[in-house]
């Protein structure tokens, strides 16, 4: 069974700070969460306009998001 980053549990945290009332999140609630535009967050998450995400898979994306973003530009995998 694959262990959580450690980044998991801190992303999930925040996520549910901020959406305390919601158990899915839409594209245009992340966008204006993280202050960057829709078309950012499609090419950063892959869901678009009309998708919806849970929290737990928001926060495990944000933790890839994390490791990918850590790593030489030339050893990056996507």
């Amino acid at each position: 069974m694959p262990r959580e980053t450690e980044y998991y549990r801190d992303n999930l945290s925040r996520i549910m700070e901020a959406f305390p009332e919601k158990e899915v999140l839409t594209l245009t609630d992340i966008s204006k969460w993280w202050g960057v535009s829709s078309a950012t967050v499609t090419r950063s998450l892959g869901i678009h306009k009309g998708d919806y995400i849970s929290k737990a898979t928001l926060a495990r994306k944000m933790a890839v998001l994390h490791n990918v973003s850590q790593q030489p530009l030339n050893r990056r995998k996507y």
